[in-house]
């Protein structure tokens, strides 16, 4: 709901600025964008682990999501480009459970210590419509995006590698992404500024530079 409130305030501002006699970016024109994201979703996914009953010492740490785009103006209002995303997530805890021992007819609690390392990466192609505003500097638009969707997991069990497993949860991962997103340029100068995009689909916001070549 917030991501639709955000782009209908987004659309607004645009609508309302618009002009046809401004244009940030021309036909011929390429665009790189390196950016930064937020929330890393993988994260937020296998925290909710760490409050199992049955699990102690959880931590987590992970990088990302950020990556680069790369854009040519193929008119004065559509782009074409490539997207590349990458996001990691590093987890490790205790997990306990009860099993039953034949030799002494009795329950034991056994431990044992998970280390999990996750890597995601993907890489879209993308499309963009470019509105045209009154503030020559500043470059909105919205665009669509579709590409791969690799993971790369290692998962150790009290220090031993387990058979990779590209499941979460007994989940099939697809191995394709989409991406739907309205984002803004605003250039300082000729040839450098500052990128903002809000989406799904990959990074829910992110930021970063802009260099127009």
């Amino acid at each position: 709901m917030q991501f639709v409130k955000s782009c209908v305030i987004f659309f607004a501002v645009v609508l309302l600025a618009q002009k046809t006699n401004a244009q940030a970016n021309y036909m011929g024109s390429l665009i790189v964008d390196p950016y930064y994201g937020a929330p890393n979703l993988d994260r937020l996914l296998w925290e909710t682990s760490g409050s199992a009953t049955n699990v102690t010492d959880y931590r987590s740490r992970g990088f990302g999501p950020f990556g680069a785009r790369a854009e040519y103006m193929v008119a004065d209002q559509f782009g074409l480009g490539l997207d590349i995303i990458y996001a990691s997530i590093h987890t490790s805890y205790t997990e306990y459970a009860t099993v039953y021992n034949g030799v002494t007819d009795s329950f034991d609690s056994v431990s044992t210590d998970v280390d999990s390392k996750n890597r995601r990466l993907r890489v879209q192609l993308r499309f963009n419509y470019h509105f045209a505003v009154s503030n020559p500097n500043l470059d909105a638009y919205m665009g669509v995006g579709a590409g791969s969707n690799t993971r790369f997991n290692k998962t150790y069990e009290n220090g031993v590698e387990l058979k990779d497993d590209s499941n979460y949860y007994g989940i099939a991962i697809v191995p394709v992404s989409f991406r739907l997103s309205v984002g803004m340029r605003y250039y300082f100068s000729p040839f450098v500024g500052i990128n903002a995009e809000i989406g799904l689909g990959g990074p829910l916001i992110s930021a970063g530079l802009s260099f127009r070549l």
